[in-house]
């Protein structure tokens, strides 16, 4: 953006020198060039997110969360929902706009619409919550329990960059959306012992909304595996868990 800026900035100066006759080249024909070239090619680049995927990243990313969740100017509703983004290894977006009439508490499911999913296709993402993601609503409800959106603040919803300060805070590398592959690496490090109680792989990128064959196929396959994404998010919580204790 600021390299759009600059260029547009220079067109116009050199736009008055042309006029005033002292440009004997047509450098701006050139700098429109520059700035086609520049956003064609960073159009193309593909974003990565970094993720924290090291056990000992994980263990010292939660130590953080806990410090963080302590300290005394920490907005309770932002660590809360950074929790909640680790817990459920959903998009930020997601997280931001999700509603307590997605909750189904007797089910203890996050029930996402098909047309709030960035893969509208795959249908809807439904979500176990594990006891930990459960408390983490419970004091939610105490705070935002009369508003529309869990994660809720003054002006309707958090921002986008929710998470943006608790790592600067700490100097993290890292974005929210990186808890993600921090999901998946996980279970890739432990896949091993997963596999032996039922749970595959793609188990766990049902989790993550990426689901394979056709529109039947998909419908069957979340219905099926219910038990097993239970199973798996459940394990995921004690898992985190165990690196440092969650403490709520």
């Amino acid at each position: 953006e600021t390299i759009n800026k600059n260029i547009s900035l220079l067109c116009r100066i050199f736009e008055i020198s042309r006029q005033r006759g002292d440009l004997k080249t047509d450098i701006i024909l050139q700098l429109k060039d520059l700035k086609k070239f520049y956003n064609e090619a960073n159009h193309n680049k593909v974003k990565h997110f970094k993720a924290i995927v090291e056990e000992q990243e994980i263990r010292n990313m939660l130590e953080c969360m806990k410090e963080y969740k302590n300290h005394p100017r920490t907005n309770t509703t932002i660590i809360n929902a950074i929790y909640f983004t680790l817990l459920t290894a959903q998009r930020s977006k997601n997280i931001r706009f999700a509603k307590w009439s997605d909750i189904d508490f007797e089910n203890n499911l996050w029930i996402i619409k098909a047309d709030e999913m960035k893969v509208r296709s795959n249908g809807d993402n439904i979500i176990p919550l594990n006891k930990y993601a459960l408390k983490i609503l419970d004091m939610q409800r105490i705070l935002n329990g009369d508003k529309k959106h869990i994660f809720a603040n003054n002006n309707g919803t958090i921002s986008e960059n929710f998470a943006v300060r608790f790592f600067k805070f700490y100097n993290l590398e890292h974005t929210i959306h990186g808890y993600r592959s921090t999901f998946r690496s996980v279970y890739t490090n432990k896949s091993n012992e997963l596999i032996q109680q039922g749970i595959s792989k793609d188990i766990a990128e049902m989790i993550l909304h990426h689901i394979s064959g056709n529109e039947i196929e998909r419908a069957y396959n979340r219905a099926k595996a219910i038990d097993l994404r239970v199973k798996l998010m459940q394990w995921y919580g004690n898992y985190l868990n165990s690196l440092c204790e969650f403490c709520f």
